[in-house]
């Protein structure tokens, strides 16, 4: 026995996907999805045996005869106009699109690296699918940590908003990964990887807590912090629409009569507004279920409710309890001081054991200020507040913003 060849044979991959997404769709979607598929084999000229072989392994995943692929070898070579405008009739504003991104990679990377006529042809196709661009980027990072077994980075695309997790758990089935058991030891890195987005997107600064002239308090390892200025937790048309995608997908949310309905289990199903539309640039395809936007950059045009802000930057009430209730002045609260550690910062909201005030002037000894009467949605789209980190002495309550 040769055992060379014995151990190749015993190791080589898996020649099928046990639950690819697209298995699902009718024969004449199928097809389609395997002739968009072609297209891409053979952008550089060439077909090599190895793409062959990844089409291969999609023909078995939706049971279709393996003898297939020599038609499409054919339709690679010599591609009709009516089948290329069917595949992008069927699949523009489709959410599987971004599954066949993926999918256009991994074949024309099969050979360890892809030509840039193949990347073009890549990049026209999603264009003609009026794939986001964000997303466009985010199916090349998944790819590529999938394709050097990145399962901590990975993880990152399972469990939010990023991609549609859906679309994408036959991967780790292949590759016998267990996702509940990913996801639980990757907790810690998730989360903290949402925080560095944030304060990426947003460019916060951190500066150390300061209460004014009498009213310092020590904090332990200087780890107590907060943002310079106020923080405005704005996401662009080209975040919002795939969030809104991943949140439908899931059932978390319906569409009626251009507004977006988030289901509640309250012994029965209720539903709340979550976020209208009207005015927004944003689409609904009825069909398809899938969501598009017309301007891509920019911030949007419509203000967008504080829930959503708070859902997709993972905001809680804690990081913005920044406020302290002196005992020693008849209960006092005091607010935080400006980065130059002297003055309050007339309009800040802070938070004091989940009551809402508002700074509305300047003292040397206390912190004139009101009790709002706002929910933590509103006070995130106001705008009006600063986020802190660090556990500080002096609060009763734990935050989520660890200092690094």
């Amino acid at each position: 026995m040769d055992i060379l060849n014995f151990i190749q044979d015993v190791t080589k991959e898996s020649n099928a996907f046990t639950h690819h997404p697209v298995k699902e769709l009718s024969l004449e979607d199928r097809l389609l999805y395997l002739n968009g598929l072609a297209l891409v084999m053979n952008a550089d000229g060439q077909i090599t045996d190895s793409e062959k072989e990844y089409l291969t392994i999609l023909i078995k995943s939706f049971d279709l005869d393996q003898s297939l692929v020599n038609d499409l070898v054919a339709f690679a070579q010599s591609p009709d106009k009516d089948t290329a405008l069917a595949f992008f009739r069927a699949f523009r504003r489709n959410p599987l699109a971004q599954l066949f991104l993926f999918d256009a990679y991994m074949m024309a990377m099969r050979d360890e690296d892809i030509h840039e006529k193949e990347q073009a042809v890549i990049d026209k196709i999603a264009e003609q699918l009026e794939v986001l661009n964000g997303t466009r980027r985010d199916v090349f990072d998944l790819f590529c940590h999938i394709k050097h077994k990145d399962w901590e980075e990975s993880s990152l695309y399972f469990s939010s908003h990023l991609l549609n997790p859906e679309y994408f758990k036959h991967l780790l089935e292949y590759y016998e990964v267990d996702l509940d058991e990913l996801l639980q030891r990757t907790s810690k890195f998730r989360e903290s990887w949402l925080k560095e987005k944030l304060q990426d997107f947003l460019n916060l600064k951190w500066i150390p807590i300061e209460y004014g002239y009498r009213h310092r308090i020590e904090h332990p390892h200087g780890k107590a912090e907060i943002t310079e200025e106020f923080v405005s937790p704005v996401i662009t048309n080209e975040m919002l629409v795939p969030f809104l995608q991943s949140k439908l997908d899931r059932g978390e949310i319906l569409f009626s009569n251009s507004k977006f309905y988030k289901v509640v289990d309250g012994g029965g199903e209720i539903r709340v507004v979550y976020l209208d539309i009207h005015g927004m640039d944003i689409g609904y395809d009825a069909v398809k279920r899938s969501i598009s936007c017309q301007i891509e950059k920019g911030r949007l045009n419509a203000e967008v409710p504080g829930e959503i802000l708070i859902d997709f930057w993972g905001l809680s009430i804690e990081s913005i309890q920044s406020g302290v209730c002196d005992p020693g002045w008849m209960r006092e609260i005091i607010f935080p001081a400006s980065a130059d550690g002297q003055n309050n910062v007339i309009g800040e909201i802070v938070a004091v054991s989940d009551v809402f005030y508002e700074c509305v002037g300047h003292n040397n000894e206390t912190t004139p200020h009101k009790r709002v009467d706002m929910t933590f949605a509103q006070v995130v789209q106001s705008g009006k507040f600063r986020l802190t980190r660090g556990k500080r002495a002096c609060q009763p309550r734990s935050i989520d913003w660890e200092a690094e």
